[in-house]
């Protein structure tokens, strides 16, 4: 197993409060999406009942 899994680099978080800013932004979207989606499917369930 160990010969499938070289060593990869590290990547660590960005300080730019930028880019944290931007991520967590689209985790917002991300977030409302998958509810959204919840609902929707909530609505078709009940649809087919």
């Amino acid at each position: 197993m160990r010969a499938l899994n070289a060593a990869g680099q590290v990547i660590h978080p960005s300080k730019d409060a930028k880019a944290k800013k931007y991520h967590d932004a689209k985790y917002q979207i991300f977030k409302s999406l998958y509810e959204q989606q919840l609902s929707h499917r909530s609505i078709m369930m009940q649809a087919l009942q």
